[in-house]
């Protein structure tokens, strides 16, 4: 009737609990109701050895980071939308880090997703749109956001600013 992925975030014996399904009929009083086993899943951690710098327990998939900043020129103490897209199979991410730049303040982000499973794979997209406030003139390095967990890809926004 359902399927659904589990991501677990810890090891040890996980138990999924037991869901319960209620069906109706149209013109009937009666109500079917339907239970799923409570399941024991036993999660070990995995290999030590191919792990990629910054691996955290759950980081697991292929993915692509794309980035886009608009506008292009402000002026100074204005403020600029950095659009991040994890795009990807597997267990996207919450969050991401941006960088920490003196002048730059990165708000908090607006998050859109569309995660869905496809046959025995999950996947979709998660963007996180931020609004930055530039402090400073001139050309301005925003920094770099990468999401280096299994096989992603590495992103760099550039910004002008003019005053």
């Amino acid at each position: 009737m359902d399927r659904v992925a589990i991501f677990p975030l810890r090891t040890g014996d996980l138990r999924t609990g037991q869901l319960t399904v209620r069906f109706g009929h149209r013109g009937r009083t009666a109500r079917l109701e339907r239970k799923s086993d409570d399941l024991l899943i036993r999660v070990t951690e995995p290999p030590k050895e191919g792990r990629p710098a910054g691996y955290a327990m759950g980081d697991v998939g292929q993915f692509a980071l794309s980035a886009s900043v608009q506008p292009r020129h402000i002026d100074q103490g204005g403020a600029v939308s950095v659009t991040l897209k994890v795009t990807g199979k597997g267990n996207l991410p919450e969050a991401l880090a941006v960088p920490a730049r003196t002048g730059i303040e990165w708000l908090d982000p607006e998050k859109k997703d569309l995660i869905q499973p496809s046959g025995d794979v999950v996947g979709g997209f998660r963007s996180f749109g931020y609004v930055v406030r530039v402090k400073e003139s001139g050309t301005i390095d925003l920094g770099t956001v990468s999401y280096t967990h299994l096989r992603a890809h590495e992103t760099k926004a550039n910004l002008v600013c003019r005053l």
